[in-house]
């Protein structure tokens, strides 16, 4: 979906620019049949795969707002269909665009708002980069209309990379209101709260099947719950969400990426390797390709993979000598600190090295917990602490999985080697 095109500037009209683009998108996130992507030009759309193309046009004379919107086909860029609307002034584009949309499909739902003062406020944070203008702008969408679950929803986004410290206030005012925010947005307000608040899986898994109730095209949703059905060991729905998802969005790197981890969880190492190698030169994807090799048992393969992730830092860097004591340690199966100089940093790594084992599994149950059981190295050191307890029944209900190591964590391979040693890899 292209931008609108401003026919005659005046600056009433200027701003739904932006505005009406948005408002289709969101209008049509319901729809069965349209998955709606905003694309700044032609170019974009290209790239998205789109099929179809909605330029809007807006003209204002003698006080009234004419919204057109033509369809495109993106292959032979001949016009589908012309629709055009009119609104009595600049507070009619609201009701304008939310009949552009159930003109396009039926199944669109209305705009979350009906101020227009929020939508100004909307577009204005949904067009600049500038984080600190953003968080001003969605606060007064939320001013001028407290029920505006879209924006309460940006907010907590915005406030999440701007201004942290803030983010359970803003969590608390949204959800004070979020029982009048329309249905999709109260669906994904409620999956995005559990996502913060590292609720239960099954409870992050709920939310997201809910906004697909309501929005089955939701790539969001679709990948969110395709991960967790990962997590929960059914590796069969996990790979349906995700290639459901890539098949919408197959721009969106990340989704193949999201794929590849969850195979490597079901221990689908070669079919990893086959999603993942594709898109080798994206930095993002090494380790996890380099992981799914080691994994498979082709080493030699793997240390060459990685090396590609060395060579795009500076010889000699800090960087490159880190990342590569730690991969030695991995792929040795290490199972000491990479630096033995060093104690480990994480104190259930040290309860566990010194045989502290009660101690260890407290520490990692917790994480566990903490986090939602999405942690796969707290539940592999949970099920080798409850071991080292001599609680082996215990450790056995705890469900390990194979996982691509976070190479930040200094003493990852203590973690990742004991999930080897216990799945046997």
């Amino acid at each position: 979906m292209l931008p609108a095109e401003v026919l005659i500037g005046d600056p009433s009209t200027e701003w739904m620019r932006l505005a009406v683009p948005l408002m289709l998108q969101e209008d049509l996130a319901t729809s069965r049949q349209v998955v709606p992507s905003f694309a700044k030009d032609g170019s974009a759309a290209y790239e998205e795969h789109a099929t179809e193309l909605a330029r809007t046009t807006i003209e204002e004379r003698n006080g009234k707002i004419r919204l057109q919107a033509t369809i495109t086909d993106s292959q032979t860029q001949r016009n589908r269909r012309a629709i055009s609307l009119e609104a009595d002034s600049a507070t009619g584009i609201l009701a304008a665009a939310n009949q552009l949309a159930k003109q396009i499909d039926s199944r669109a739902q209305s705009f979350p708002t009906k101020s227009v003062s929020a939508l100004k406020a909307f577009t204005v944070a949904a067009g600049t980069q500038n984080l600190s203008e953003r968080l001003q702008s969605l606060n007064e969408a939320v001013s001028a209309d407290e029920n505006f679950g879209l924006a309460h929803l940006a907010l907590v986004e915005t406030a999440a990379q701007a201004a942290p410290q803030t983010l359970p206030s803003v969590i608390a005012a949204g959800a004070a209101r979020h029982n009048q925010f329309a249905p999709l947005q109260r669906a994904r307000w409620e999956a995005l709260v559990a996502r913060y608040s590292h609720a239960p899986l099954q409870q992050q898994s709920d939310t997201a099947a809910a906004i697909l109730r309501i929005a089955p095209n939701n790539v969001d949703a679709l990948a969110a719950l395709g991960v967790n059905r990962f997590l929960e060991g059914d590796g069969r729905e996990g790979e349906r969400l995700l290639r459901q998802a890539m098949a919408l969005s197959p721009a969106n790197v990340n989704l193949p990426l999201q794929l590849a981890n969850g195979l490597i969880e079901s221990k689908r190492f070669s079919d990893a390797i086959t999603v993942l190698k594709p898109l080798s030169g994206n930095a993002s994807v090494i380790l996890a390709l380099a992981t799914a090799l080691l994994l498979d048992g082709k080493a030699k393969e793997a240390e060459t993979v990685f090396q590609n992730l060395i060579g795009l830092l500076p010889a000699g860097a800090p960087a490159a000598n880190f990342l590569r004591v730690q991969w030695e340690a991995i792929s040795t199966k290490n199972t000491r600190p990479a630096s033995s100089a060093a104690a480990p940093s994480v104190a259930g790594y040290s309860a566990f090295l010194n045989g502290h084992f009660e101690e260890s599994a407290r520490f990692w149950q917790s994480a566990v917990q903490q986090t939602g059981d999405t942690d796969l190295r707290a539940r592999a050191m949970l099920a080798a602490s409850l071991d080292g307890e001599g609680k082996s029944g215990e450790a056995a209900k705890i469900r390990v999985m194979p996982f691509v190591p976070d190479l930040g964590d200094k003493d990852i391979a203590i973690a990742f080697n004991q999930m080897r040693q216990r799945l046997k890899l």
